[in-house]
């Protein structure tokens, strides 16, 4: 089989995870258009003015704007796909991106009152608009690892949209062996969490995504057996070309400083084996993810090897 995910390079592993998901216009929807924003100033305006915390005019009108655009979803009750759940996680990430270090002197209060100020949308029969939609999930603060949940959730819906074209699209399959390979780990830690019962809340959500387990579904794709023989074969071949630098007591790798210094012969400069080493091994242990633009897949990568203490050209 010509150019696999593992063998192809580090340029074809990037176009993999570049590969477009089902839920790539949701979030850009979210994150970037600023289509109807301006019909929901003013009242968030008036919203807002009653608010001791959440001031947050943009933010509001993304919310009035999804509640009125959103498709109550409880038809879909056999489906993984609730996009109140995505909306709920997107605007409790917004929060936290700005308010993480301040966390019971901002969020907690500015989340309270987002939810308050929700609920006086949704609850009001003459507001048509809004009433009976999406309501805001009060549990997400008390989460310690509501990213993984979120990802989680994010991985089901893309999942299960995505697996239509399986089959038709078949030239596709690396990129989706590459996309669920990475979600391996998520399922590890739920499956670790969820049982410990009494003392774990599992995410409501489980249960169905359950059954899209990278360790199940990957061997229905008609890559399989190609992809998954070949992918310690890579991993092993690339990172014996070097001793492999060793932990430190404090968890670190710790490379001599000849491999610090870049010269020419480093298989980093030399052909990138290194870096793709790191890269397939850690795609193996889950910690590839897919990112939206080369860059910052660049970043991230560098990333990767700068935790090994190697520095990026």
């Amino acid at each position: 089989m010509g150019g696999s995910v593992t063998g192809g390079g580090l340029e074809e592993l990037i176009n993999a995870l570049l590969f477009p998901l089902p839920l790539d216009d949701f979030y850009n929807d979210l994150n970037h258009s600023k289509r109807h924003l301006a019909n929901y100033v003013d009242e968030c305006n008036t919203l807002c003015s009653k608010n001791k915390s959440f001031t947050d005019i943009k933010l509001c009108t993304i919310l009035l704007r999804f509640l009125k655009d959103n498709i109550r979803t409880s038809y879909k009750i056999e489906s993984a796909y609730n996009d109140c759940i995505l909306f709920n996680y997107w605007i409790y990430g917004e929060l936290e991106k700005k308010y993480k270090k301040h966390f019971k002197t901002k969020l907690v209060p500015i989340y309270a009152e987002l939810q308050r100020m929700w609920y006086s949308l949704i609850e009001q029969s003459s507001n048509e608009s809004y009433y009976e939609n999406c309501k805001p999930d009060n549990s997400l603060i008390y989460q310690d690892d509501w990213t993984k949940r979120r990802d989680l959730y994010d991985y089901c819906v893309n999942y299960e949209l995505l697996k239509p074209q399986f089959e038709p699209y078949k030239q596709y399959c690396k990129h989706h062996y590459t996309y669920i390979k990475s979600k391996a780990p998520l399922y590890d830690y739920f499956k670790e969490k969820c049982k410990l019962i009494g003392k774990y809340n599992c995410p409501d959500f489980y249960d169905k995504c359950k059954a899209y387990d990278p360790d199940i579904v990957l061997r229905e794709l008609s890559c399989y057996k190609d992809l998954h023989k070949e992918e310690p074969t890579a991993a092993a071949t690339v990172l014996s070309e070097e001793p492999q630098p060793e932990l430190a007591a404090d968890g670190i790798f710790s490379p001599d400083a000849s491999k610090l210094k870049g010269d020419g012969n480093h298989p980093v400069t030399k052909s990138g084996n290194i870096l793709l080493g790191v890269v397939v091994t850690s795609m193996t242990s889950g910690a590839l993810y897919k990112v939206k633009t080369k860059l910052f897949i660049t970043y991230k990568l560098c990333n990767l090897v700068n935790n090994l203490r190697t520095t990026c050209p």
